[in-house]
């Protein structure tokens, strides 16, 4: 009867260890977290790049786009937790022509495709937007701004110019070619300020976003002169309401040889004789500006449990290690019953 009761004893100590096993192993697993296939946009986590594809894709309902058509481009994190975001879809065609927004105090320019989104409590929305109903701040403009290429209502000030004068210089070149017709306001169209001459001209630089301009450098000859200058360097004259080159203004009797010499002091012409060395301003291509600068502090999004997730690893492994220890000790006790009995 003895050896009964202890090899019945053995036998439930052997199926406690199995059951207490089994069950851990179960426990262990149902703490273990969701988890996403790696994120492929720098920046972003798997978790949030599925969840505003979704967003968009709900958004577009069209049959012909999948999810997975749907391309991403992380621009940065905010302070309130929004972020930036642009998206691409295939073989759609799209608008080039510029779209300026205003918003606050800036002028947001923008091609159709190149569009930054706000996204933010699970919800995508234009910046002027999210700006205008209050689901970002002026704050939070001041640091979109600071990423993207907003032009500030402060920078279409000109040092140098009275405001009206400035504002009608900008209008003239905004009539002046093609730009008008390819979606350009004159709030995007930025001055720079090189002085006024004798006879009332003024000499000025102008800026607007997305122009192309060639990497050559040219060389325009005028009088005595010669004027040496990267596309995007050059340097206009301001006359009676019309803009012209500087050697078109010379060579049409616009401007006189007294004022040219003027202008060769301003701006450092060279002689044509070579007595001065010219001044070459540093050409690029400026084919398309960046829209993100250089550095960007990239917050970590939906990561804040991080440090918490690793605590919790390490608790786990500790609870396996007692568990292991506890299924060794019955075992072993198991074992030492039956060979008592039966040896």
């Amino acid at each position: 009867m003895k050896k009964i009761i202890s090899i019945t004893m053995a036998i439930m100590l052997l199926l406690s260890s199995v059951f207490m096993t089994t069950a851990f192993a179960k426990t262990a697993s149902a703490d273990e977290p969701t988890t996403y296939p790696a994120s492929t946009i720098p920046g972003l986590d798997a978790e949030t790049e599925l969840e505003i594809k979704q967003e968009i894709f709900n958004m577009l309902a069209d049959d012909n786009i999948g999810i997975d058509d749907i391309e991403l481009k992380y621009y940065g994190a905010l302070s309130d937790g929004s972020i930036l975001i642009l998206y691409q879809l295939p073989n759609i065609s799209s608008d080039y022509i510029l779209n300026v927004d205003e918003i606050g105090s800036y002028f947001y320019p923008y091609l159709g495709p190149d569009q930054v989104y706000i996204y933010k409590n699970h919800t995508l929305c234009s910046i002027k937007d999210a700006y205008n109903t209050g689901v970002i701040s002026d704050a939070v403009l001041d640091e979109a701004a600071g990423i993207l290429t907003f032009i500030s209502k402060d920078d279409l000030k000109t040092p140098g110019l009275d405001d009206e004068t400035a504002l009608e210089i900008r209008q003239t070149i905004l009539e002046r070619g093609s730009m008008a017709d390819n979606g350009y306001t004159k709030d995007v169209i930025t001055l720079e300020y090189f002085g006024t001459l004798s006879d009332g001209s003024i000499l000025i630089r102008y800026q607007a976003p997305y122009l192309a301009y060639d990497s050559a450098v040219h060389v325009d000859k005028m009088g005595q002169y010669n004027y040496t200058y990267g596309a995007s360097e050059q340097i206009f004259l301001y006359n009676n309401h019309t803009l012209y080159k500087i050697k078109d203004a010379y060579d049409t009797g616009v401007i006189s040889d007294t004022v040219l010499d003027e202008i060769a002091k301003i701006l450092n012409f060279t002689s044509v004789n070579g007595q001065t060395e010219p001044t070459v301003p540093n050409v690029t291509d400026e084919t398309k500006p960046q829209t993100t600068p250089d550095t960007v502090a990239v917050a970590n999004v939906n990561n804040s449990n991080s440090d918490n997730s690793a605590i919790q690893t390490g608790q786990n492994a500790s609870s396996a290690l007692a568990a292991t220890g506890i299924v060794t000790l019955l075992a072993a006790g198991a074992l030492l019953i039956i060979r008592r009995r039966f040896v």
